[in-house]
């Protein structure tokens, strides 16, 4: 499937505007579409889904400056906090975490999900407390992109078989092997393997946040490894990434959402453009 261009995506907003006086949010997926379909008002927003980061930011670009009122864009934080990246442009906002899955892992939904899908027996005997050991888990995925980050080695993550470096029986990652993998995924067999394991203990040590290094959709893949293992009994069917998010989004409550500063930002674009409204108004 052709996926449109952000100045086809922009066109498109313009055209609807002669019939539309509504919000408009531009968000990067389906993802993000959904987990904000719950706080949003459907009668004075729309939601639109440009395909990714940049397309976002360019589409907010070329609206701004046709000075196009009444579009906000929410983009990922990604590693743009850590790397102390420009301030983003006017009518932009960003979630507090690394993205928006990540919102949800660190909120009380988590628990809903460890009661729901672990075991009883399984999550009591376990001797870590269950977010700590999804970032200690995710963390050395999040050193190893930021270093390919800042060295510009282009290192590719998706595809990446989290089950081939992350032990189902006992819960342990293996970094070396994960190495392996990104290597053969980035087809980068150039590197070295203890080059690439020293860069990560490195960047360890400057005790980034976790909820800001950790991308989440490595602490979902992790956590569904652990659902079938350590911390539950369950198939891989019954705790999918998708299935995972899913009950997520559903268990993240409106009050958890209310104490978010992405909620504080998206207000503060509605005071600054008193005209249009995005959030719910039993949710301000």
């Amino acid at each position: 499937m052709i996926q449109p261009t952000s100045h086809e995506i922009a066109n498109e907003i313009r055209m609807t505007r002669s019939q539309y006086t509504g919000a408009f949010l531009i968000v990067e997926g389906r993802d993000d579409r959904l987990f904000m379909a719950s706080f949003i008002s459907p009668s004075t927003c729309t939601i639109e889904v440009a395909q990714g980061k940049q397309n976002v930011c360019d589409v907010i670009e070329i609206l701004n400056e046709d000075n196009f009122d009444g579009v906000l864009g929410l983009i990922d934080a990604d590693l743009d906090r850590i790397e102390g990246s420009p301030k983003r442009g006017q009518n932009l906002v960003m979630p507090e975490c690394h993205d928006l899955i990540m919102m949800l892992v660190s909120s009380p939904a988590l628990d809903r999900v460890l009661t729901e899908f672990g075991s009883r027996n399984k999550l009591k005997t376990f001797e870590e407390n269950v977010l700590e050991a999804l970032f200690e888990r995710a963390s050395p995925v999040g050193y190893l992109r930021l270093h390919s980050l800042r060295e510009k080695l282009n290192l590719q993550f998706r595809g990446l078989n989290y089950s081939a470096w992350i032990s189902r029986a006992s819960f342990v990652a293996n970094t070396t092997e994960l190495i392996r993998r990104v290597k053969n995924l980035s087809h980068r067999h150039d590197l070295s393997n203890p080059g690439l394991a020293n860069a990560i203990a490195e960047l360890h040590k400057f005790h980034y946040d976790p909820c800001e290094i950790c991308n989440g959709t490595d602490v979902i893949e992790i956590l569904s490894i652990g659902l079938r293992g350590v911390l539950g009994s369950k198939s891989a069917g019954e705790v999918g990434v998708e299935s995972l998010k899913s009950f997520l989004r559903l268990a993240y409550s409106e009050q958890h959402f209310r104490s978010s500063s992405l909620k504080k930002d998206i207000e503060k674009w509605q005071s600054q453009n008193p005209e249009f409204q995005i959030l719910r108004s039993n949710i301000i």
